[in-house]
């Protein structure tokens, strides 16, 4: 059989018109605020670099459906 090309299945995360520029915007503001120490979102207490993989994996999600 042929394998899926897709890290994630199929939901409504990726249906978003602008979703690579939303993904790497959200993903360079995490980057950023852990290149001043912090280490935690002050907003949501999630890790800034846990956030920063999960954006990086769904640009490369939204890359590998071909949007």
């Amino acid at each position: 059989s042929t394998p899926r090309r897709t890290l994630f299945p199929y939901t409504t995360l990726f249906r978003s018109e602008n979703g690579r520029e939303r993904y790497m915007e959200a993903m360079t503001r995490h980057l950023l605020k852990l290149g001043t120490g912090e280490v935690l979102d002050e907003d949501t207490q999630c890790y800034h670099l846990a956030q920063v993989a999960w954006n990086a994996l769904a640009v490369l999600e939204l890359q590998l459906r071909g949007k």
